[in-house]
């Protein structure tokens, strides 16, 4: 077989998937495309490894244990959680999936959001992840979890029956985080009048009690709900009507900040700011614009189908150039490790360790931006160190059937560099092998 087909397979498997298993890219050169669309066919399917695990109307249940306990809860799925990438024969939708999760980051640094942490991305990002991005928008904006921390929950409609402050920190975070972005043209009017129609979004014990739970955020279109987990409280809604970019929102309770999220899709500042991540994430961290624009078009053209928007990612040349020009960050670079060697022995828990270790705990980001996309953010010295040991327990742990020279040659494929490849060759042993292997550039990029 040629390099081309070859080199193209270990793209599709690394900077598009989650990095090659021996004997991947051998069957992926057939038609490196061609595999990567078949992952977006059908329906999307949750992995068998998240069935087990309760969702948010249960977890609300858990309300009142001690936070030790709501801790360990968190790692307990985040472990479960770790096993889906690794094992998944649909890695790129996988890796959308962890795209889309930071993209509309939570974090269980707030206390109460590592209850719901993983029941987030199983509610709100993974039924949609093929879907259409508002559906989405929604979901995650009315999920406990978001709730909690942007702390939306606790606002209320200076004149609504119950009175008190507004707070803006949610309604801020869609437009400047979720959707138009820092410089989307909104105005401190716009965002003021979007919290007021967020207003009765919640969660607390007296909404889950009411009567009057009208909608259910996790399974959209919106009938009638009974979610403990989401609920509207009319007593703390803003009443009247509101005016954003322009256009009046009439008084319609819960729906007032259904129809906001939509107005926001459709807004052409959104398409360029999920464009620009997009082609942030696979193409460089200086994105050119040719993607941005190529992305943005489809988004906006197909009113944030993110089906075809995935599909237009497969289709932008420029993603196909560069081998090896992102940096895996710690999360991708433990679920390739793994992929690759099996190093985890079915142990989720080893793998939710070294993403803990490596500085990029599942659903724990120090902030609503998420956790980082570019290699600057990854590469301090200590954090270079700290790959060195993690590449080098992962060999010692690998249930590989091959030479060093010949996994290397599996997972790269023509990547692999030959200052690599005489390394690994002299290695003195199998695990220091694989080791090296693991910590090559090769490898740590994508």
């Amino acid at each position: 077989m040629t390099t081309e087909p070859l080199l193209e397979a270990a793209i599709a498997a690394n900077r598009f998937g989650l990095g090659a298993r021996p004997g991947d890219l051998g069957r992926i050169a057939a038609d490196p495309r061609g595999w990567l669309r078949a992952q977006c066919d059908g329906a999307y399917e949750l992995p068998a490894e998240l069935h087990r695990l309760p969702d948010s109307r249960e977890l609300y249940g858990m309300r009142g244990r001690p936070t030790a306990s709501l801790i360990k809860l968190y790692e307990e799925h985040g472990a479960q959680w770790a096993l889906a990438p690794v094992n998944s024969d649909k890695p790129f939708i996988e890796r959308m999936v962890l795209f889309w999760s930071n993209h509309f980051a939570v974090s269980g640094q707030a206390t109460g959001v590592e209850r719901y942490a993983v029941a987030f991305e199983r509610e709100a990002i993974r039924p949609h992840v093929l879907g259409k991005f508002a559906d989405m928008l929604v979901a995650a904006t009315g999920h406990p979890a978001m709730q909690i921390y942007l702390d939306n929950r606790f606002s209320n409609g200076p004149h609504s029956f119950r009175g008190g402050n507004l707070n803006e920190n949610h309604a801020r975070e869609i437009l400047e985080l979720h959707t138009l972005g820092v410089d989307g043209g909104y105005t401190p009017r716009d965002l003021r009048e979007f919290a007021l129609t967020l207003t009765g979004w919640g969660i607390d014990a007296r909404d889950a009690a009411a009567d009057t739970m009208a909608f259910n955020p996790m399974r959209p279109p919106p009938p009638p709900g009974d979610s403990a987990a989401f609920a509207f409280d009319p007593d703390r809604h803003e009443p009247g009507p509101k005016w954003i970019f322009g256009k009046v929102i009439k008084g319609e309770g819960v729906r007032e900040a259904e129809k906001v999220l939509h107005m926001l899709v459709e807004h052409p500042a959104t398409a360029r700011f999920i464009a620009t991540k997009l082609a942030r994430h696979f193409v460089a961290d200086d994105p050119p614009q040719a993607s941005i624009d190529r992305i943005a078009d489809t988004f906006s053209r197909t009113g944030g189908d993110l089906r075809e928007v995935t599909l237009a990612l497969i289709d932008d040349p420029l993603a196909w150039g560069n081998h090896g020009n992102k940096l895996k960050s710690p999360c991708e670079l433990v679920v390739s490790a793994a992929r690759a060697t099996g190093f985890h022995g079915g142990s989720g828990p080893a793998l939710f360790q070294a993403m803990e270790e490596l500085g990029q705990a599942p659903f724990f980001a120090g902030a609503p931006t998420g956790y980082p996309d570019t290699a600057e953010s990854w590469l301090g010295g200590q954090a270079v160190l700290e790959r060195v040991d993690f590449c080098a327990d992962a060999g010692e742990r690998a249930a590989v059937a091959l030479s060093p020279p010949d996994f290397a040659s599996e997972v790269l494929g023509p990547a692999l560099r030959d200052a690599t490849a005489k390394r690994v060759a002299r290695a003195p042993g199998t695990a220091h092998g694989i080791g090296l292997v693991l910590a090559s550039p090769e490898f740590q990029r994508r």
